[in-house]
């Protein structure tokens, strides 16, 4: 049996037997065996919109699909489910730390992983236990590699 794949980055059709994924700039997804798309979407919740399209960009081109949410209720608000969330933990209408215990609590994300400029020691203690602490000092190459960790991980 075919699977018939759409190339998001050039618009073009192709017909790929089951198991065997063509690698177009942007994919999104791998073929699994029932030769349905399997994409790994990626919710990113980030107030500050320059740091959320860099975030975007980079979670992007490492192979996810990204929806971002600005704030608690865009977030809320997002077509889910999604493989996993990254969270800023400081948000303007709420706490990021509290959004990602929901959203993990009604499934609408797998895993969280926070992305944060807080250098609080007791407040990255407790988020801890819910998912990854990323230092936005450590940069958005270190958020890509611990992604592409968690996919591995559950793939």
């Amino acid at each position: 049996m075919l699977v018939h794949v759409l190339d998001w980055a050039f618009g073009v059709g192709v017909e790929l037997p089951p198991g065997q994924v063509a690698l177009p700039i942007t994919w999104l997804g791998t073929v699994v065996e029932s030769g349905e798309i399997s994409i790994q979407r990626v919710l990113v919740v980030e107030d500050d919109p320059v740091v959320a399209r860099t975030i975007e960009r980079a979670v992007r081109a490492a192979g996810f699909y990204v929806k971002v949410a600005l704030n608690c209720s865009e977030a809320r608000a997002a077509q889910g489910p999604f493989i996993v969330g990254v969270f800023d933990l400081e948000l303007p209408d709420g706490s990021g730390f509290d959004l990602a215990q929901e959203l993990l609590k009604q499934d609408m994300v797998d895993r969280a992983v926070f992305f944060t400029a807080c250098t609080d020691g007791s407040v990255l203690e407790r988020v801890s236990w819910l998912g990854p602490v990323i230092g936005k000092r450590e940069g958005i190459n270190a958020l890509t590699r611990m992604l592409l960790g968690l996919e591995a991980s559950t793939g």
